[in-house]
């Protein structure tokens, strides 16, 4: 874009990555973030990509939570044991 001299502001790029996303897997996300107009409108690029990234991560570690099939040890989480005299 540069080379062919095209400039774009920073609402006008963050609009175009949101049109392109995946209405599906990505229509959630992107309504809660423009419902908070405030932060939405001072997004750039950059930090669109930064919390789109961020987003996936979660939704990957909760893919992977939901796929184990082992009971997880709720005392491995809290300091001391269940079982401690209170």
């Amino acid at each position: 874009m540069k080379r062919l001299s095209i400039d774009k502001d920073d609402e006008e790029l963050v609009d175009k990555l949101v049109d392109a996303l995946p209405q599906g897997d990505w229509s959630t996300y992107l309504m809660i973030l423009k419902s908070n107009s405030r932060e939405y409108d001072k997004l750039t690029l950059g930090s669109l990509i930064e919390k789109l990234e961020g987003h996936e991560l979660k939704l990957h570690k909760m893919a992977k939570m939901k796929s184990l099939n082992v009971q997880q040890d709720v005392d491995l989480y809290y300091k001391g044991s269940g079982s401690s005299n209170t």
